[in-house]
């Protein structure tokens, strides 16, 4: 499924600014798959189209989150932070789909500075809102974790796994939440 929606993405022409979006989500798509060269290339793409069209604040959004990713995948957690709020600012959609990401991101990358509070607020600010994303459980068991707060660590953990019992047995952060709370035990 995945290598037809990027044959699909490929063929969309680069000169239009549909083909320019299309461009911004396969940078997503490589990025996701670790093929960084790739994923700097269609971002780069995009990234000078949209400009050369004045069209800048179509990816604008998506290219924030992305280059936060790369940013937390360097370690580089302050960067990372100041991508994902920009992202953020650009969409402000942070109780949907595409935002709580975002704020988990935000709140991941505040408790690997140790800016434990800053986490937590991010966090708690998202799962007021949406009660039952498994991410946010899971990024909050790690935190108090960290913070030795082990019966919160312990309930949200479970909380994440309970929420993803039907995920895909290839799913990473399923299957690292399950490992994490054996390891607790």
């Amino acid at each position: 499924a995945a290598s037809k929606r990027i044959n699909e993405l490929k063929r969309k022409n680069v000169e239009s600014p549909q083909g320019l979006i299309a461009q911004s989500f396969l940078a997503d798509i490589y990025l996701f798959q670790k093929e960084y060269e790739k994923f700097e290339e269609c971002l780069q793409t995009a990234d000078s189209g949209v400009t050369q069209l004045g069209f800048n604040e179509l990816i604008k959004h998506r290219k924030d989150r992305m280059l936060g990713t790369v940013c937390e995948i360097k370690n580089d957690y302050d960067d990372a932070i100041n991508h994902y709020e920009a992202a953020l600012h650009e969409s402000p959609d942070w109780h949907t789909w595409e935002g709580v990401p975002k704020l988990s991101s935000i709140g991941r990358c505040y408790r690997k500075l140790k800016k434990y509070n800053k986490s937590e607020e991010h966090l708690l600010a998202v799962i007021n809102k949406d009660p039952f994303h498994p991410e946010i459980h899971y990024e909050l068991g790690r935190l108090y974790h960290d913070t030795k707060k082990t019966k919160k660590a312990e309930d949200h953990i479970k909380i994440s796994i309970d929420i993803w019992k039907d995920a895909d047995s290839e799913y990473g952060k399923s299957n690292k939440a399950k490992e994490i709370y054996k390891a607790w035990k």
